[in-house]
């Protein structure tokens, strides 16, 4: 994920970009959030038992500044990866106790003489196949920049385990963000080094299946859990730092291949340099990260309209939605807004963007709103969230901001009402079939965590799955195959989320689909 530092623009510049007026030129300060801090983990190298592989103490400066990108949060073991470019690997946090446990070694990052560049970068837990996917970008050797194309797919199943090593079919390089879609067990992961494309990984055989050519630089791929497919956002190439008019974000259809998979491109408002993507599967939205000085913006992917944006925060890089609260969190630590109570350094004043998705959407009432900023580091862009404690994390090089901050993993805790507090008895949902021959049934819900369903018109020996939206996330729920029929079963690890999604999955094709209800 790149990061460009910050310019600092001439009022009636911001005035014009964000689409303020008047008495608003002078921009308002932001209000807090009011999240809770609970932690600023130490990056500290105690000895190879304690912190396994870890090779430096984060610094505020120096070879070992630290430096992070990607998080990514295993819900079924309560457990949070991200890119610790200083440790040539990726970290990994137990969010129960908020403990540093050590490292996992990235093979093209762990070299010697490397000092970090943007090694490793892209991380994604895959939940129902128990792996983390992996992507190294770029490292630094004797003053050499040297360019990489490497995916690692890891097996969580057995610690310490080497890797699967993957090559992008590409005379481009830097592999950098991605993301899963559980539906067809398929991972998506951009370059950043053109020809630039989307490397579609199969993740149940551990191969690549099939290249996208993007038009542009990409940022970050998203599934989907409302309609099953990919949304990229593309910044402009020619106008990278400031925003142009090829910014925006494609559709990536996951039913075609090549060049046929990408169906449309949504134009991203004037002066938005399109960065981080997250979508609330309820109303079918999603907050769009923008690169300071632009205002960060929602967009409706049911109308492929922005509805509002949001001048109160600005230089954003990557950003998470949980749908344990329906909020999301953006990485700005470019943001030139101030905010209550924040530290600027630099001319830039680094926060956490907090903003929450709409109970009802209606004309009077937005999708969404700018709950506020909390207070966040010198080179905070990478973000987590747990959505099992709905806790926040971002790598911050110094904290607070000012002079005199120390490094680590900075941890707010959201306390604001959950999105489903009580839990609902019984549901019984019928699925309607998107494909002919039709596939038909029913999904039982008991007590928001059980699913028990029944599926018909499902070929024998066909793969089938359910993938349930849930507070905690996209959930895989196997089925079992007999005579046409399929019957599914799991706990889930959080509550079906209402107004979510359930698909029938076979063979990676989408062939029902339910509301929770």
């Amino acid at each position: 994920m790149r990061q460009p530092k910050a310019q600092i623009a001439l009022p009636i510049f911001l005035a014009l970009v964000l689409g303020l007026g008047g008495a608003q030129t002078a921009l308002a300060q932001t209000p807090a959030a009011g999240m809770t801090q609970v932690a600023l983990i130490p990056i500290h190298c105690v000895n190879q038992t304690v912190t396994p592989n870890c090779l430096h103490d984060w610094t505020t400066s120096g070879a070992t500044q630290a430096s992070t990108d990607i998080f990514s949060f295993d819900f079924a073991t309560n457990t949070m990866y991200f890119a610790d470019r200083v440790n040539q690997g990726i970290t990994v946090i137990d969010t129960r106790n908020n403990k540093y446990l050590g490292t996992i070694p990235v093979p093209s990052c762990n070299v010697a003489g490397a000092i970090p560049g943007s090694c490793p970068s892209g991380v994604q837990v895959v939940h129902d196949q128990r792996k983390l996917i992996v992507t190294d970008r770029n490292t630094s050797v004797s003053g050499t920049t040297i360019h990489l194309k490497g995916i690692f797919i890891y097996d969580l199943k057995i610690p310490n385990s080497a890797p699967v090593q993957l090559t992008i079919n590409t005379t481009g390089t830097d592999t950098d963000e991605l993301d899963y879609d559980p539906v067809n067990r398929r991972a998506y992961v951009a370059n950043t080094a053109c020809p630039c494309v989307l490397t579609v990984v199969d993740v149940v055989t551990d191969t690549i299946v099939d290249t996208i050519p993007l038009p542009s630089n990409p940022e970050q791929p998203r599934f989907n859990p409302v309609d099953g497919k990919i949304y990229i956002t593309i910044p402009d190439d020619s106008t990278i730092a400031t925003g142009g008019s090829a910014d925006g974000v494609y559709v990536v259809d996951p039913t075609k291949t090549g060049a046929a998979a990408l169906s449309k491109f949504i134009s991203a408002p004037t002066g938005c340099a399109v960065r981080g993507i997250d979508i609330d599967p309820v109303t079918n939205t999603g907050v769009i990260g923008c690169a300071a000085p632009a205002a960060q913006f929602l967009l409706d992917f049911n109308t492929a309209t922005i509805p509002t944006s949001f001048p109160g925060v600005t230089g954003t890089d990557t950003l998470q939605f949980n749908p344990n609260l329906r909020r999301w969190y953006t990485g700005s630590s470019n943001n030139i807004v101030s905010a209550d109570s924040c530290p600027a350094l630099g001319g830039v004043t680094p926060v956490i963007g907090v903003f929450a998705a709409a109970a009802k959407a209606s004309k009077k009432t937005p999708f969404a709103r700018l709950v506020g900023a909390d207070c966040s580091g010198v080179n905070a862009h990478g973000l987590g969230v747990d959505t099992i404690a709905n806790q926040v994390y971002v790598g911050a090089r110094q904290f607070p901001a000012a002079s005199g901050g120390t490094p680590g993993v900075l941890v707010y805790e959201d306390t604001s009402p959950l999105v489903q507090p009580k839990l609902k008895e019984s549901s019984n949902i019928k699925l309607e079939p998107l494909a002919s021959p039709p596939t038909t049934g029913r999904v039982l819900i008991e007590e928001g965590f059980i699913i028990d369903a029944t599926v018909s018109g499902v070929p024998s020996g066909t793969p089938t799955v359910l993938v349930v939206t849930t507070t905690a996330g996209n959930e895989v729920v196997p089925c079992d195959v007999s005579s046409g029929n399929a019957t599914c079963f799991r706990v889930l690890r959080g509550q079906a989320l209402l107004g979510g999604n359930i698909f029938v999955s076979t063979a990676g094709t989408l062939q029902a689909k339910a509301t929770i209800k």
